[in-house]
Order: C-alpha cells, then structure tokens, then sequence
C-alpha cells in the first residue's frame, strides 16, 4: 500500500495545476510516462487508485479520445500518512526525504514537522490497563557496535551500560565500589591476584544463568585487544560462582577497570555462536535488552528478571534524525530536555550546567612524512590557534580553551594567548613553503576544521581538510595516511579513559605517536598502575600530559559544556559525565486521569530532545 500512495504522489506531482475533485482530460500514455511504467502497468496502477478511492478515472471512448482523471485526496494529507508510515518504522531520513521529492508548494513540511515533534518525547501508549510507557528520542548519529570490546563514541557506550552490567561498579560521589554482578571481591596484599563471588540467578536476556565460565570469557577475550586488561597473567573459574584473575604486576586501578563498561560480563555461548554479530545482536544482564537494532533505529525493552529491579519505563527508542534537520520544532515547556540548550529557557525547571570531560584536539602524524614531523611546524599551529577568538565566533558547546584533557578553570590562561607574530616567524624556522597538511576529521567537527583552516591559510598554511562519515571515521583505515586528526577525547572515566588514550592501539592519539613517545607512555602508563596514591596517579597523568605538550604532538584545544535542564515531573534522572541519563532509573510523574494513545499526547505534552 505504501508503494502505491507513493504512485499516487508520483502521479499527483505530474499535474501540479490539476485542482482536486475536479476531472482533467489525459491519456493513458501520458499516465504511464508520468509513472515511470509500460501501458499496461498504467492501467494495474490506475485500477489501484480507485479502488482505494484516491481517484477516479473516465475511460477515453475511441482511439486517441482523452480519459477523465480526477484526484480525489488532497496531496498534502497523503504526503504526511505516508511520512508518518515511515517515520514510525524507525527511518526519519527516509520521511523527510519523501516530504522533499513531493511536497513542493504544500503545508507538508511544516506539519509533519509539527508531528514528528510530538513523536518524540514520552508517551503512554495503549489502553489505560495496559499502558506501555515510552521514551521516544532523537539522535544524530547511528550506533556503531554494542559489543562491550568494540566502544567507540559515547553513544555507544552509554547504551552498553543499560544493556549489561559489569563485576562492579564505581560510586563517582562516594569515590567509592559499589557491587555489581559480583556481591563481594578481595585482592592478596600485592593487588595481583583477585577473586570475585558471583551472584546466584543472575539471568541473561536470552533466559540463561550466569556464571563464573562467562566471567572468565568476557576476561579473556578482553587480555589481547584491550589496553587495560593486557597485564592479566591468568584467569580462572574457581566454581559456577567464583573467578580468579592474576596479574603480571601490581595494578592499583584494576578496579577501575572492571567496572569500566568494556569488561560488561558476555554469554559465553551467544558470543561465540554469533561472532562479529554479537555487535548488532547484544545479550547482557542489563535492565533492557535490545530488541531492534537498525541503522537508522534502536528499541530497548525492559527485562523484567532483572537482578537490580526491573526497569520503571517499558520501552526506550532511539530514531537517527540528521544533524541539520530543521523539521524537528523548538520544545514546548514539556517533559525534558538534555542537550546544549540554554538553562535560562526554562527557568522554573532543575537546572544544570557542566563542562564536558575531555576536549577536542589534533594530533600530528610523526609516522608520516610532512610539514607536521616539524617541532617548528607543530609549534608554529599552536601560536596561530586563537582558542578564545574560535570559542566566540563558532559559539554553541565550545566553552574554554584547553590545555589539558581536563578542564580546570583555575588555571592561568598565558598558554591560550594567540601570538601570530611567533607563529610566523616559527613557520620560517621550519622552513615551511606551503605544502599540504592533510587534516582528517568527522561530520561532527567539520565546522572547527573549517574554522583552523581559515585561520592558518591566514599565514600561508595549506590546511586540505578531509571530512568522513562518522561510521567510516571508525574503521581506522584511513588515520595512518592523515597527517593530522581533529576529534573530541571524550573522558568518561577520567584516568581510565586517559589510560586508553595513550595506551590503545585503537587510539587515534597513540597510532600518531612517534615510536619513542610510545614507549615513553608504555613506561609512564606502567608507573601509573603500581602508584596506589590517587593524588599521585593523577599528577603522574597530567605529567604525560605536560610532556606531550611540549613535544606538541598534539595540539590541544576547546573544552565543551553540557546544559541540562528537567522538568519537575521527571523522576529518577542521573546524569552520567557524559550528560546522559541512565534510563533504568528514570520515571515520569503525571497527573492525568486517562493515558494518550498512541498518536495523543497527556496534559502536558511530553517529549525529550537529546544532543548530538
């Protein structure tokens, strides 16, 4: 049916000055040039049409004699249907493609907009007895992979930790463990070997038990490729309830690392059975389990057997919109928004307002021949960068100039003044004579490569930038030949993500790296991991930091801030470092007497906009 209102589109496309309920003269040739089909095909089409009522159609009475088509559905009204038809299957780029190619000269656009903005949000859709409570939003980007081993963005690692669980997990406020699907843990004097008891009945989202076997698999599938499980010397399963892991030196950070979202706890028996599927196809422990996972759409369910309690929503959507979709209306003073939005645009709602942990950045390639194996060179960008200049020009989430991984607003602010002059004359140093630096980065930061771009051609420097799909800015295959990156570091968990920062070979930071910063890192990593002060690691860490930057292997550059602000009737909303809010624990507090069904809205309109 879909197929054939779009026919009709096609057709009602065709006479644009043809006005509705009112007969106008063709021929069948004329129909079947219109639709694209033989003669033949026309009449199928045709006879379609009618029986659906969309129009009618007065046979020609003899040879070349015009037939009387008349449209009886206003094109606009099918335009929408069949949007909305598209749009709830999950493909929104789909919906507002059908809204470009045929809705010229209509209200199309607008009201479907109108619409899709409704659609997103919370709802309570059913019957009042059997209300299945949703939270529908947007994103900008699709997932990559569910896979715990195989994290790349925030995104990605944010729906893994609704999906599974780890051993343990890491109390930010407290600064302390708390237990996960371990209930206790002990370690011997030496911190190299560990044991942690299991949990009994702890079930997988596809109905198995489980155990220590799984545990030790998920270890040691992540020994090879994962930078902070490498150190591990041996893995046991003492019983179905008790693992054993040892350690080749002492690490003061191994907690740190299990409760990191990577070492989240796989069926064994899954994992293997689907390979590289296991990505799209994810079985945890977690409070929801993934039920639909495509590219342009993701449904999480909530498990009811869930060890920690079951989840308060029913149903979690997310639908990829594109980043510069402007059909999507301003929020109404509805339910909630998380995002980069102003606080001061609901002033009577909790509000909040951090800045990201991390930065964006560019690394140099030192593996590869060009302007940028010049310390004078690397040097020279650096004084060019006004940070504070970008910050008010490009404007939205780029808060304050980094020099840093983290941000520290304290801190003097002599390494962020601009001086062209040195820049220039560092330039003549490197005996720079307008060779190409070749600078690679994502849809997401092509406006700040844009922006460095004009900067430096200011001074004579041949910046080629290069944009990748986000999905093929993954595939690492490109990185090497770059002779720089531009991306956002994204620290969600502080010393473990700057961890992996240096010592990941999946990491555009380290791939750029000379081979003697390399090793340098491997040893500055290692003194990190048997350092059991905190004050200390953290010095140590800013250290590597310091020493990066004076080597100007990397250029850092703008912090980024995150504004949330909650309705009063949102319930439960933790936000991670990341400005995501974990779902298992959020609800929503309504006063209405009857549920929306499920193209209504409540009292009060609900509906969530999200951050790209």
């Amino acid at each position: 049916m879909l197929y054939a209102s779009q026919q009709y589109l096609l057709l009602r496309r065709a006479y644009p000055e043809a006005p509705d309920n009112e007969p106008i003269g063709v021929t069948l040739r004329d129909v079947a040039g219109k639709l694209y089909c033989s003669e033949r095909n026309a009449k199928l089409v045709i006879r379609k049409m009618c029986e659906c009522g969309w129009i009618s159609w007065t046979p020609g009475r003899g040879r070349g004699n015009r037939s009387a088509l008349t449209f009886r559905v206003d094109r606009a009204r099918m335009l929408i249907d069949n949007a909305k038809h598209v749009a709830q299957r999950g493909d929104v780029p789909g919906a507002l493609e059908l809204i470009r190619r045929y809705g010229d000269d209509t209200s199309a656009k607008e009201r479907f907009g109108d619409w899709l903005s409704e659609y997103f949000g919370y709802k309570a859709e059913g019957s009042e007895r059997e209300a299945v409570e949703v939270l529908r939003f947007p994103v900008h980007w699709a997932i990559y992979s569910l896979d715990p081993i195989v994290t790349f963005s925030a995104l990605d690692m944010h729906i893994i930790n609704q999906v599974f669980d780890t051993l343990v997990r890491y109390d930010r406020v407290a600064e302390t463990f708390v237990p996960g699907l371990a209930h206790h843990w002990e370690a011997d004097e030496a911190n190299m070997t560990w044991t942690f008891y299991l949990r009994k009945g702890v079930q997988f989202h596809h109905g198995r038990e489980m155990t220590a076997d799984d545990a030790a698999f998920t270890f040691g599938r992540l020994r090879g490729p994962s930078p902070l499980f490498r150190d591990i010397e041996r893995i046991v399963a003492v019983n179905r309830t008790t693992l054993r892991i040892r350690l080749r030196a002492p690490n003061y950070l191994f907690l740190r690392f299990v409760s990191n979202a990577t070492a989240s706890i796989v069926p064994r028996d899954v994992c293997e059975e689907k390979g590289d599927r296991f990505g799209r196809e994810p079985v945890g422990t977690g409070a929801f389990m993934v039920t639909i996972n495509q590219p342009s759409r993701l449904v999480l369910e909530a498990f009811l057997p869930y060890f920690q309690g079951r989840a308060h929503l029913d149903r979690v959507e997310m639908i990829v919109v594109p980043p510069d979709c402007e059909t999507i209306r301003e929020p109404r003073l509805d339910r909630i928004v998380f995002g980069h939005e102003s606080p001061a645009k609901h002033p009577s709602w909790a509000q909040q307002e951090t800045i990201v942990s991390g930065c964006s950045l560019m690394t140099f390639n030192m593996n590869r021949d060009g302007p940028q194996r010049s310390f004078a060179f690397r040097h020279a960008l650096h004084h060019l960068t006004d940070r504070r200049r970008m910050i008010a020009e490009l404007g939205g989430d780029r808060t304050m100039p980094a020099k840093s991984f983290i941000a520290d607003p304290d801190e003097a602010g002599d390494d962020f003044v601009s001086d062209p002059e040195l820049g220039a004359e560092l330039l003549r140093q490197a005996g720079y004579n307008g060779e190409p630096f070749r600078l690679l980065t994502g849809e997401k930061h092509v406006k700040d490569a844009l922006w460095l771009q004009r900067r430096y051609r200011e001074f004579g420097v041949n910046v080629v930038v290069e944009t990748l799909p986000w999905l093929n800015l993954l595939s690492l295959q490109d990185w090497p030949e770059a002779d720089g990156m531009l991306f956002q570091n994204v620290l969600d968990e502080d010393e473990v993500t700057q961890i992996e920062s240096w010592r990941s070979d999946k990491s555009i930071i380290r791939i750029h790296l000379a081979e003697h910063m390399k090793a340098k890192c491997d040893r500055a990593i290692a003194a990190v991991l048997g350092e059991p002060s905190k004050a200390k690691r953290r010095a140590m860490l800013r250290e590597l930091e310091r020493l990066h930057g004076e080597e100007r292997s990397l250029l850092f550059l703008l912090h980024k801030k995150m504004s949330t602000s909650v309705h009063p009737s949102v319930k439960g909303a933790q936000f991670n470092t990341l400005g995501w809010i974990d779902f298992k624990h959020l609800w929503f507090q309504h006063d209405t007497e009857t549920v929306a069904g499920p193209d209504a809205t409540t009292d009060e309109d609900e509906r969530t906009k999200a951050g790209g």
